[in-house]
């Protein structure tokens, strides 16, 4: 990686971590398409070129639905769909089910924060 470019890149995490309090391990959610790309370019593992990109260490995870999609795009794709299973799989479910949680939650607050706003 060219070093104007590496630069850029340690200027960006290090403004997530002091904004967003990203800390490591990293974690990162890949799509097939990522992932395929990877192989095919022959670039090193995902696990790898995210590392030396985001300079720590990164936990790489992809969906089942991820790989049911590489199931069906063909033969192909077979390797690319060996790869993401020896990813960690993560289980959005239980996720999904937060976030639905936080937003309801917001969702509820709104109304007093707008009749606050219109006073």
């Amino acid at each position: 990686m060219r070093v104007k470019k590496q630069k850029q890149n340690r200027r960006t995490v290090r403004f997530y971590k002091a904004c967003f309090a990203f800390r490591e391990p990293y974690k990162a959610l890949c799509d097939g398409t990522f992932i395929h790309h990877m192989l095919e370019s022959r670039l090193g593992t995902v696990n790898e070129a995210l590392s030396g990109l985001l300079g720590g260490h990164v936990k790489v995870f992809v969906t089942r639905c991820v790989i049911e999609e590489l199931k069906k795009l063909g033969e192909s794709f077979s390797g690319t769909v060996l790869a993401t299973r020896r990813l960690t799989t993560a289980r959005f479910q239980v996720f999904l089910l937060y976030l639905f949680k936080k937003i309801t939650c917001f969702l509820n607050h709104l109304p007093n924060i707008s009749i606050k706003l219109l006073r």
